[in-house]
């Protein structure tokens, strides 16, 4: 093992590990990739100007720091350096999120737990030094490689962001091999992420937000008429959205079966200990724990299903073709009931719920209002999905 100088910024301990001064890591400028191709975080890789790769979430990263400050820093981050080691700044290729987390610990000073003792110290001073992996005088290229592998064998960094990434390096005119030798993909995937970069950007967005998965978006990317092919997503979203209500339904159902056997070995409990019958109350009290653990997990995926969006799986693309290709579903589409119905509603709206020769449609006048406000919403945002339009307008009611 090599001797540590202490008073040196960066200290080498033994291969590529060594300790560095907090103070002297950076973090890539994204913003240079959209100019002239130099080397960023794969996952930080800007959409709208924004970096929207996975794991970057204040709850993922909120998760992240916590666990850090809690257990440690488990796995030393991997730093870009040049050959004059700590007379510039060290980059990150992999393990930003680590770092940003340490970050914003040293900022607020929190109490971070030291696993070499086993104590709690403040964390500007447990991490003035950070223990790290350093590559130096790597080219952009290689750099990538390293940053690539090391984000999607951790927390993957998203399809969109993926496709975005790509999009940007064929931008700068990178060949397959050198895409491929970093991704350490495939002919076949790389030529379908190619298909999926002339996406527009209504489907792209969709994949990005991982409303739809990559296979759903490729089959997308292969409708040539960007008409046909929004058509296709939003009936898929639909038959989507139908298949999540149903699920809803089904777990509410179940919910409220369990919730009428709990109380029934309630009372079967009270009934035996009224009657002082001891082996009819435990047989009631064993069935009533395994009740309260069905109870439990059946209740989590009641609140897990009720705050997820549809995602819209092959199945539904599938069904989607079907209905756009025969003409199955004859339902109006979102144009046309609009052009139905707002002025039919304004019409009751301005006479107080009457028709056009003034009969009384006893309709109520708020609930024109009502249903008048979701489809003018809809319009507005461009949202298809009525479901939608209704569930926001309930909450605002609420």
């Amino acid at each position: 093992m090599t001797k540590v100088n202490e008073a040196e910024p960066v200290q080498h301990l033994h291969g590529t590990l060594y300790r560095v001064k907090a103070d002297l890591i950076k973090v890539a400028d994204i913003e240079l990739d959209a100019t002239n191709g130099e080397f960023h975080n794969p996952r930080c890789t800007l959409i709208d100007g924004v970096p929207t790769g996975r794991g970057l979430s204040k709850v993922e990263m909120d998760e992240l720091r916590e666990a850090i400050r809690t257990e440690g820093l488990q796995n030393p981050p991997t730093l870009r350096g040049k050959s004059n080691l700590g007379s510039s700044p060290l980059i990150v290729l992999n393990g930003e999120r680590r770092f940003r987390c340490i970050t914003k610990l040293r900022k607020d000073n929190a109490q971070c737990f030291d696993p070499a003792d086993g104590t709690y110290k403040p964390a500007r001073e447990l991490y003035d030094y950070i223990d790290a992996r350093i590559l130096i005088n790597i080219d952009d290229k290689t750099a990538y490689k390293h940053a690539f592998s090391g984000n999607e064998r951790a927390v993957d960094i998203g399809e969109g962001a993926t496709v975005a990434l790509i999009r940007q390096w064929r931008k700068f005119g990178w060949k397959d091999e050198d895409i491929m030798t970093i991704t350490g993909k495939s002919i076949t995937w790389l030529r379908d992420t190619d298909l999926l970069i002339s996406l527009d950007e209504t489907s792209f967005n969709a994949l990005h937000s991982e409303e739809i998965n990559r296979t759903v978006a490729l089959q997308l990317a292969k409708v040539k008429d960007v008409k046909d092919r929004h058509g296709r997503l939003a009936e898929a979203r639909r038959f989507a959205n139908e298949r999540m209500l149903s699920l809803q339904q089904k777990v509410e159902k179940d919910l409220d079966y369990l919730n009428e056997q709990n109380e029934l070995t309630k009372a079967q409990i009270t009934e035996a200990e009224i009657i002082g019958n001891k082996q009819l109350k435990a047989r009631a009290t064993e069935a009533a724990k395994t009740l309260a653990a069905k109870l439990e997990e059946k209740t989590a995926e009641a609140e897990e299903l009720n705050t997820k969006t549809a995602k819209v799986t092959s199945k539904d693309l599938d069904k989607a073709n079907v209905a756009c290709k025969t003409g199955e579903d004859k339902r109006l589409t979102y144009a046309k009931g609009a052009k139905l119905w707002i002025p039919a509603l304004e019409q009751i709206i301005a006479s107080g719920g009457k028709d056009e020769e003034g009969t009384d449609l006893n309709i109520s006048v708020d609930d024109a209002k009502l249903v008048y406000s979701i489809w003018m919403d809809g319009i507005e945002k461009g949202e298809r999905d009525i479901l939608k339009l209704l569930q926001a307008h309930q909450k605002t009611k609420k």
